[in-house]
């Protein structure tokens, strides 16, 4: 048992982790919409608030299927990582001809400001974004 007058230093540090821990639970009132992105619905997983805006994790889900690509574009950012819990998102890349397939239980980097397009997703699908920073913008380019 710790000593109030001389604790532990490892159980000070994890006090401190709880007081700082966060759930997020998976609730239908959690998911909201964005009006640049309406083809989807957003969680906020609550990392954000918990990192002061230095890293964002976002639980996405398709309102329906995809109706046409949605355009080339990139994100301002400095790490975008994206897991595909569910279904399917075909992506086009700058730089190569090829569609990118993702998966259920793919794990997909995107680099920092490379430009691509998605011209298709199934209407189940549902993936997990993590980004740093947590908010971003996201710029359209004529390619």
């Amino acid at each position: 048992m710790p000593n109030p007058k001389n604790p532990d230093p490892a159980a000070a540090a994890l006090i401190d982790a709880f007081a700082v821990l966060g759930l997020s639970p998976c609730t239908p009132e959690a998911f909201k919409t964005r009006e640049e992105w309406s083809a989807f619905e957003f969680r906020d997983l609550g990392i954000a608030e918990k990192t002061n805006g230095g890293v964002g994790a976002f639980h996405m889900r398709a309102t329906g299927p995809c109706v046409g690509a949605q355009g080339w574009h990139y994100h301002d950012l400095d790490f975008h990582m994206v897991y595909i819990l569910k279904g399917r998102v075909t992506y086009l890349w700058h730089g190569s001809d090829e569609p990118v397939v993702a998966e259920a239980g793919t794990c997909l980097f995107q680099p920092p400001r490379g430009a691509h397009n998605v011209i298709g997703y199934t209407a189940d699908v549902e993936v997990i974004e993590i980004t740093m920073p947590a908010e971003y913008e996201t710029v359209p380019v004529d390619l």
